[in-house]
């Protein structure tokens, strides 16, 4: 199942002990961006925590906050301080909460904070330790873990049962609404999946015509409204982006002759009229970026893809699992009665959901001051609360329990009477000219009535309970979960697998790291604490339709394992039938029907061949689709329709490619400099080394034995990556000159575990090895990197590509040899982190790789995983990235032993005669349970290396790569004879079994 994406940079952090993160861990709140909070400060408020301080999923930032301020806000002010401003205490500055898109020079949450939007329309940052978490959203798909225990082993959320309690605009509440119950006030939403015939397409916008009604009677058509020029009469408390207008919301014109160029209704323009009620809404046209058509692959291939602006009547709404998608904040409507609802008001007599209730959430009622204003008098009309209406035509008969004060009342008793008398009260003490004032109000008031009467109010949603089903990872399912109990998996790493996911064994054609005759299986189960899992294989077959057939059950590594490039499905995602297993015709009824929906879902026949993942059996699929029918088919007869951009998501895809992930980058610190290069460099060592303890540094003996010089001069580097281009731009004697400036830094100054060659006749041209430090999962690696110095060096930086082999050892290190840093440009960065042309170097360059990227935690170097740094989440992660790290780094030794980079033909001989037998002790101590990176440089266990024990998946899959890495080692010279047990077969029996 899909990974979800990875974020954004990096800085390089001081990492964490095992005391410290575990203290952190149980110390720190589970408090996640999106879950429903109330405080108790703010009594029973309820609110959506919009940013959570190491929250990795949220908004990354690079400034901080002032932590001697408690609360910030923005709207408004708790407790004083002038409301309505930005800022701190109503004041300026301070983050922009109104969207909470910041870029990169807007403020980060101090540690144990986070920033929270209430529904009454304050925005606060608050102590994690003074909220509480009421309910938290999840929708189909979702990875999670256990909350009692966060690195434990994770699930899928494979359906979500949501609650809802309801508001109405005069204040009542509807409690108990199923989310299933509710429909959008608008047909079309942003992103929506929309249905055209044979044409599936992604709503990119809506255009509305809105009907304003206004308190004399008149009304008039706003046509393709823009919520910049039709604006709320109140801020609303949340975003409203995807739902700017809804029936009963009070509107205001931007400008005073707005409404004059309106179609106009009923009555004419006037200039008073900048305020109104919102009695209809009409969509006028949509906007659809298309992406996919049914009759994709076949020789009815339709070539133009349709109109990109749409009538609404031509589209239906792919909306199979749009109930998870609810949540606090919402406005919505309720065409039907539920059952189980009940219905109160904490403020007033009288329990009125009629049409009639115009008057929008955000307007208060008389006397009820907000934000420093008295409100004025709203007219509401109170009504018999033994008739309830829901919207048009629902009535909900008989007596109903509400709540008055706290107290239980049975208005079917006591409401009327208790209105008469309060009515006559008010008549017999009226002065006379006060009867005249009532007279108009009412009248008034009864205009308003049979206007509101005509539209159906919307209702805002004020409390949500959700209840999830998850599949866990050792297939075990759990049903109707309070999703308060789990946690957000945001960024689950490549190695977490879960029941009925299509893998591919990566061993079983391990010397090419082809795709050809990979073996295909189905995941039974999964052990997360020791990286294994069973997986069914299936028998090959020649055709994708002929009936599988499963081979054996085996337990393997899940290091072993990858995710099948064309069979990637998960709960909730969008799949359309492929036409070659079924009839041309739109409304075919393709698999076999296991489940029929309600007829009167089934209105657009040509919904039938795009729907929703809602399952999985012995490696079918179940799906709902667009029609109502549910069926069972197989993964070769529908294809998963990804939202992300078609860039990201080709068909000519390879196997094995990960150009859909982001991967990060280390962020150099800003070394100071003077005129004597000798000096910078100097520095740049000495930060390497402040900044990673695990630096290598060679023995005086092992360098005065070393005969292969650390910089030199060779001719002729055919096999480079940049030799093409004949070197033009090397001309200047101002370039050549700093070239050679730069080779005499590198000669003079390059630290011990780096090496050098540059090229006589192609001045242009650079290649250097790394040699991996101890205690890192890099130990004893070589890492080669060529560099091209282009005709504008130095004002802008070399170019880089590192020779990967085709495998993937560090986030900042593709596959396809990309090097990603901000030194060089291929990432962004901070001033003090980019090439400088008055004092960067090729040095510092090399030393950043070594350093910053080829360190002891590479999983941290992942863009925005920062923030997990000292989270068991984080650690949990980072090693398991650790285990395959060091695995990948095993293969690329096989692999340079195999094919040498030219002009470091003997260095590669060398380097593994002389440390061959370290390599195979490491070995023997991560067989043994040593934590991956904790070994010196002769390979001794320190006490790090008891901190944590190596999973079986890691054993099973170093024991399989052991016989052909002493192999290899013996080729070069290396004698092996006190590692010869570590060969045998029986080792990987004996370590399943134990």
């Amino acid at each position: 199942m899909t990974k979800a994406p990875k974020g954004s940079g990096r800085r390089a952090k001081k990492t964490l002990k095992k005391a410290e993160v575990m203290e952190s861990a149980a110390e720190k709140p589970l408090i996640y961006r999106d879950d429903v909070v109330k405080c108790g400060k703010y009594g029973d408020v309820l609110g959506i925590v919009m940013e959570a301080a190491g929250d990795y999923d949220s908004y990354d930032s690079s400034d901080d906050y002032d932590d001697d301020e408690d609360e910030y806000y923005w709207h408004g002010t708790r407790g004083g301080g002038g409301g309505g401003g930005r800022g701190r205490g109503g004041g300026g500055g301070g983050f922009d909460g109104s969207n909470m898109d910041y870029d990169e020079d807007d403020d980060v949450l101090p540690d144990g904070k986070a920033a929270v939007r209430w529904t009454d329309g304050y925005e606060t940052v608050d102590d994690m330790t003074d909220i509480t978490v009421i309910d938290r959203n999840f929708v189909l798909g979702d990875v999670v873990a256990s909350a009692s225990d966060p690195t434990g082993q994770l699930g899928v959320v494979m359906d979500v049962n949501k609650i809802v309690d309801l508001k109405a605009a005069n204040g009542d509440i509807i409690k108990g609404v199923s989310s299933k119950d509710l429909t959008c006030i608008r047909k079309f939403s942003e992103d929506d999946f929309v249905v055209m015939g044979p044409w599936l397409g992604q709503v990119e916008q809506v255009f509305e015509n809105v009907t304003v009604a206004f308190d004399d009677g008149s009304a008039c058509i706003v046509y393709r409204a823009d919520n910049s020029e039709l604006l709320p009469a109140q801020e609303p408390p949340f975003d409203e982006t995807n739902c700017p207008f809804y029936p009963g919301q009070r509107v205001r014109a931007a400008s005073p002759s707005f409404f004059k160029h309106c179609k106009w209704l009923s009555g004419f323009w006037k200039k008073s009229f900048r305020e109104g009620t919102v009695v209809k809404l009409e969509t006028d046209s949509v906007d659809v970026y298309w992406k996919e058509s049914a009759y994709r692959g076949t020789d009815t291939d339709q070539v133009d893809f349709p109109a990109k602006s749409q009538k609404p009547k031509n589209l239906a709404v792919l909306s199979c699992i749009s109930y998870a998608d609810w949540q606090l904040g919402d406005w919505c409507l309720l065409p039907s009665p539920p059952q189980t609802a009940s219905y109160g008001n904490d403020a007033s007599t009288s329990v009125e959901l009629t049409e009639s209730s115009g008057v929008p959430l955000n307007i208060p009622e008389a006397g009820q001051t907000i934000k420093g204003k008295k409100a004025e008098s709203s007219g509401v009309v109170s009504t018999d609360a033994s008739c309830v209406e829901l919207g048009s035509g629902h009535i909900v008969d008989g007596p109903c329990r509400i709540e008055k004060k706290g107290k239980q009342v049975d208005e079917s008793s006591s409401n009327k009477s208790g209105e008469n008398k309060e009515s006559e009260h008010i008549i017999s003490k009226e002065p006379a000219e006060h009867k005249k004032q009532h007279k108009v109000r009412s009248r008034r008031a009864e205009r308003k009535r049979k206007r509101d009467k005509k539209f159906e109010s919307a209702l805002w949603i004020v409390n949500t309970m959700t209840k999830v089903d998850v599949v866990w990872q050792d297939a075990t399912r759990e049903y109707q979960l309070d999703s308060t109990s789990l946690i957000p998996i945001r960024n689950p790493n490549d190695h977490e697998f879960f029941p009925d996911d299509y893998v591919v064994d990566k061993s079983s054609n391990d010397v090419d790291n082809s795709s050809e005759g990979l073996r295909v299986g189905i995941v039974r189960r999964v052990n997360s604490k020791e990286r294994t899992a069973c997986v069914r294989w299936l028998k090959p077959v020649s055709k994708p339709d002929e009936p599988k057939e499963f081979d054996c059950e085996e337990v393997l590594s899940a290091y072993e394992l990858d995710g099948h490039p064309d069979h990637d499905y998960n709960y909730g995602y969008v799949v359309a039938r492929l036409p070659s297993v079924s009839n041309s015709s739109e409304t075919a009824n393709f698999g076999s029907i296991v489940e029929n929906q309600d007829e009167s879902s089934t209105n657009f026949t040509n919904l039938s061949w795009i729907g929703n993942i809602i399952g999985f059996q012995d490696g079918d699929i179940k799906v709902k689709w667009g029609d109502g029918t549910v069926s069972k088919v197989g993964h070769h007869e529908v294809y998963v329709v990804y939202e992300e951009d078609d860039e990201e998501w080709s068909e000519s895809e390879s196997f094995g490619s990960d150009s859909s992930a982001s991967w990060g980058t280390a962020a150099e610190d800003k070394m100071e400099v003077d005129d004597s290069e000798k000096e910078v460099d100097q520095k740049t060592r000495d930060l390497v080394h402040g900044e990673n303890d695990g630096a290598a540094e060679e023995k005086d003996e092992l360098k005065t034995k070393d005969s292969f010089k650390h910089f030199d001069i060779a001719q002729n580097p055919v096999d480079h990556h940049f030799i093409t281009g004949n070197g033009e731009g090397m001309s200047g004697r101002k370039w050549t000159k700093k070239v050679q400036q730069e080779w005499n830094v590198l000669e003079k100054d390059l630290p011990d575990a780096i090496y050098v060659r540059v090229f006589e006749d192609r001045m242009d041209l650079i290649r250097a090895v790394i040699v991996g430090a101890s205690e890192t999962p890099y130990q004893d690696g070589l890492f080669f990197f060529d560099f091209k110095i282009p005709p504008e060096y130095p004002q802008v930086p070399p170019v880089a590509f590192y020779h990967s082999g085709g495998l993937e050892l560090n986030p900042n290190l593709y596959p396809d040899g990309k090097v990603c840093l901000s030194l060089l440009h291929t990432w962004d960065g901070n001033d003090g982190e980019l090439w400088d042309s008055s004092y960067s170097t090729i040095l510092q360059v090399l030393v950043s790789l070594q350093g910053l990227v080829l360190n002891s935690k590479p999983y941290f170097n992942e863009p925005g995983y920062e923030k997990q740094i000292g989270s068991s989440e984080g650690e949990k992660n980072s090693l398991s990235f650790n285990e395959n790290t060091y695995l990948m780094s095993l293969r690329s030794m096989l692999y340079l032993l195999r094919r040498p980079p030219m002009h470091f033909e003997d260095f590669v001989k060398d380097h593994f005669r002389k440390r061959g037998l370290y390599i195979l002790k490491a070995c023997e101590a991560y067989l043994g349970g040593s934590c991956i990176g904790s070994l010196t440089e002769e390979a001794c266990t320190t006490e790090k290396s008891r901190e944590h024990s190596c999973s079986t998946g890691f054993k099973l899959t170093l024991a399989k790569i052991l016989p052909r890495l002493i192999s290899a080692l013996r080729e070069v010279g290396v004698d092996c004879r006190q590692f010869e047990h570590l060969e045998k077969t029986e080792n990987l029996q004996n370590i399943k079994e134990s």
